[in-house]
């Protein structure tokens, strides 16, 4: 299926565009009906607005399928070193355009567009996410810590308690060790799961967040090697492109 990647700054977002990424969120992840969707709807904004860089995927018609939004956020640990990490969110896509090579695409462009903002420190890239993302970013960046992880190097720690505290926010639950989504995930195929299965990360995730199916997540950052990352995106484009021949 062919898709037409769109990119645009938060910033020059329009109010229309805003409401059709909004209503593509919900069509593909429940909403807890619990979710005040006001509020919802006014973060999810916020967000949008403050990233440097928006991928929306439409089709040749011109309906957006998905899209993928990302922030910056720089920061020096007590040590001194600099970090500049990067923060997706709002990463979508309809059912029938699960595993498109065009997200992959995004997120590589993504890589191009940081060597504008990147200024000597080490780039971190770091999430809320449920496994599948979490699947797709140890592909790409090799090691990822998640929330909980014993022997966080300290920067990785230090990162994770501001995910904590500024993207979880309230729905943090110290307790239990993991984020009350204001989502419920798509229902994965039995096929996904038993690829998942297979995978130490995964088993790392379900360990720590067991109900994840039923709207908990993690916070997990991995450090970006740009070179990496752009052999590892060729590698899954080649092979996305080859399952799709």
């Amino acid at each position: 299926m062919r898709v037409i990647t769109r990119y645009f700054e938060g910033a020059d977002l329009t109010p229309a565009q805003l409401l059709e990424m909004s209503n593509l969120r919900r069509s593909v992840m429940g909403m807890k009906p619990e979710t005040d969707l006001a509020q919802d709807f006014a973060g999810f904004c916020e967000f949008c607005q403050s990233c440097f860089l928006i991928a929306l995927f439409c089709d040749p018609d011109g309906k957006v399928v998905g899209t993928t939004c990302y922030a910056a956020q720089r920061g020096t640990t007590p040590a001194g070193q600099r970090y500049l990490l990067i923060v997706p969110d709002y990463s979508f896509m309809l059912p029938e355009y699960r595993g498109h090579p065009a997200y992959v695409h995004a997120i590589l462009r993504m890589g191009l567009r940081l060597l504008r903002l990147w200024r000597g420190e080490q780039i971190w890239f770091g999430s809320v996410a449920y496994p599948s993302a979490m699947l797709l970013y140890e592909e790409m960046f090799a090691q990822v810590y998640l929330c909980g992880d014993p022997d966080l190097p300290p920067v990785a720690h230090l990162m994770l308690d501001w995910m904590l505290q500024n993207v979880a926010g309230s729905r943090w639950d110290a307790q239990a060790g993991c984020i009350n989504m204001p989502t419920i995930p798509p229902v994965m195929s039995d096929k996904w799961l038993a690829n998942a299965e297979l995978r130490p990360m995964y088993q790392r995730y379900i360990v720590k967040c067991p109900d994840w199916r039923n709207g908990y997540a993690l916070a997990g950052v991995a450090r970006m090697n740009l070179l990496g990352m752009f052999l590892a995106g060729l590698r899954k484009l080649q092979r996305r492109s080859g399952r799709r021949a």
